[in-house]
């Protein structure tokens, strides 16, 4: 919100402010962050801190008042940071509701324009502050905050529009009514610092969209303009009356006459509120600049007259291009010609590999249904042959049983999966383990903790006879019940199987089973195997 200095005073950057009254010295401070002497303005700010510290917190109103003028310095000096700093230690606000609403305010217009957040979460921040402030405002009828939020939220949501770079027009749209509401307000108050501010904003959007009332509105702009000497208003109304002639009228020369009465607005400003002589030599250097460039623009006109005459002569020149770029376009249409041949050639080389390719995944998936099929007729002879065999010879049928299942549960999921990659490894174990579970003596219980994890199929039926001979060790060697863990969990990079049945083996001497086991981990390209023969543990690493 903009504040309207009380005094009009003129002194240097080295004289002392020592016998001017606490607000008479932030309407200083005011003066030099408007003439963008940053600096200047922190030291005046800190001298009070230092001199006067009692002043700052006399009352309420005085600490609010230095706060906001030191949060604008930091937000001034790009260090948004700080300035939301200073307001988040002012102390709480309850009674005095014009007061928070000021703080509010300014608050907001920080969130809002915060560089170190994206749109959507300065969005999250500031929106509510707004909707409030416009709200308890409201409620308390202050105009003057009323209008104040109304075209912070229609500036705020403009420059989202904006900064998003998409087709916005709805949003624009939405925009209007917040600088419409903001400019009656401040207008049925009287507040034409104010109203020119929001102006100014509502040009920016016209011009921008290049409204149909872009014009009236420019000449409102341009009233105020010659009628103002508030320095803030002048700049941003001289640059926007500058876009307005480059964009809306396309004129070049009355583009430049308002970026030099811009720059004789910043010089005029200077030299009534700064001693800054370098500051002063620079805007001087600039607005010789831009006189130059004025000339240097009549120049190109008058070129640009000399072209048109020129340009006569080159029509018999491109008669010339004409008849080239006939012979091109011929030349063009003989090698589109020849491209859709090539398209159409390519088209059914594409269906004839694609026919194969189905034929082959046809004669895969019969190829891994037959296999299955075979699968379970020689599981069924050998469990017609097990009740006519000793009870020592059926182990040994159990055991090639199991891993014949093993087998042909991995050709089940590869026909399901229709000449799959890769196999999940939970649902190949499952299948595993429900064999085990419906078809041994034994009753077994199993928990278990598989990750999720696909692996090649070449590869996994290694893993399933591991599986397979781990379990057949364990009903053959295992002398009471219980749970069996087994997991299958990823660390870092890795994963690692382990499987526990809790069998005591005793002395443990490596077998036939043991050497097996360690010869298929080979295959699988596990490593690091481990047995303990006190707990019955096997575990090993692997990677996907």
């Amino acid at each position: 919100m903009l504040l309207m200095l009380n005094l009009n005073l003129s002194f240097s950057q080295n004289d002392s402010i020592a016998n001017v009254t606490f607000e008479e010295k932030l309407d200083i401070i005011m003066l030099l962050t408007e003439t963008f002497q940053y600096s200047a303005a922190m030291k005046e700010l800190k001298a009070i801190e230092e001199l006067n510290p009692e002043v700052i917190t006399e009352s309420i109103e005085n600490e609010v008042a230095y706060r906001l003028m030191l949060s604008r310095v930091y937000r001034l000096s790009a260090q948004p940071k700080d300035a939301i700093h200073q307001l988040k230690i002012l102390p709480e606000i309850k009674d005095n509701l014009n007061l928070k609403l000021k703080v509010d305010f300014r608050r907001a217009a920080l969130y809002a324009e915060s560089p170190g957040l994206d749109f959507d979460l300065r969005a999250k921040k500031a929106l509510p502050i707004i909707n409030n402030g416009i709200t308890l405002a409201e409620k308390i009828g202050d105009k003057n905050m009323i209008a104040s939020f109304y075209n912070l939220k229609g500036s705020f949501l403009y420059a989202h529009c904006l900064t998003k770079n998409k087709d916005c027009l709805d949003t624009l749209q939405n925009v209007k009514p917040y600088y419409l509401k903001s400019l009656d307000l401040f207008l049925d108050i009287g507040d034409t610092l104010n109203y020119h501010n929001v102006l100014n904003g509502y040009f920016h959007l016209a011009i921008d969209e290049k409204s149909k009332e872009v014009d009236s509105i420019f000449e409102l702009v341009n009233y105020y303009t010659r009628h103002s000497n508030y320095f803030p208003n002048l700049i941003t109304s001289r640059n926007l009356l500058g876009h307005y002639y480059m964009l809306i009228k396309q004129d070049s020369l009355a583009y430049y006459q308002q970026k030099v009465l811009e720059k004789e607005t910043l010089v005029k400003e200077k030299t009534q509120n700064s001693d800054n002589i370098i500051q002063k030599l620079k805007l001087l250097y600039e607005f010789d600049s831009l006189k130059a460039n004025i000339d240097l623009n009549r120049g190109i006109i008058e070129q640009k007259d000399l072209a048109i005459i020129e340009s006569n002569k080159r029509i018999k020149q491109n008669i010339i291009f004409s008849l080239l770029l006939g012979t091109l376009s011929v030349i063009l249409i003989i090698s589109l010609i020849r491209q859709k041949r090539l398209v159409i050639f390519t088209n059914k080389v594409n269906k004839e590999l694609n026919k194969a390719n189905n034929n082959y995944e046809l004669l895969l998936k019969e190829s891994n249904h037959r296999i299955k099929n075979n699968l379970q007729m020689i599981m069924s002879i050998i469990e017609l042959d097990k009740n006519e065999l000793p009870s020592d010879e059926n182990k040994v049928l159990e055991n090639i049983s199991s891993k014949i299942t093993t087998i042909a549960s991995l050709h089940k999921l590869l026909d399901f999966k229709e000449h799959n990659q890769k196999v999940d490894l939970r649902t190949y174990f499952n299948e595993i383990l429900n064999y085990f579970e419906n078809f041994t003596k034994k009753k077994l219980k199993f928990s278990t903790n598989f990750s999720d994890i696909k692996i090649k199929s070449e590869k996994i039926i290694y893993f399933g006879l591991v599986l397979n001979e781990i379990i057949s060790n364990t009903i053959q060697h295992r002398g009471v019940e219980g749970k069996i863990e087994i997991a299958v969990v990823k660390e870092d990079e890795l994963y690692v199987f382990t499987y526990r049945d809790y069998s005591s083996f005793g002395k443990f001497e490596k077998n036939n089973g043991i050497i097996l086991i360690e010869d298929l981990i080979k295959r699988f390209e596990g490593f690091n195997y481990s047995f303990n023969g006190e707990i019955g543990e096997y575990k090993f690493y692997f990677y996907d």
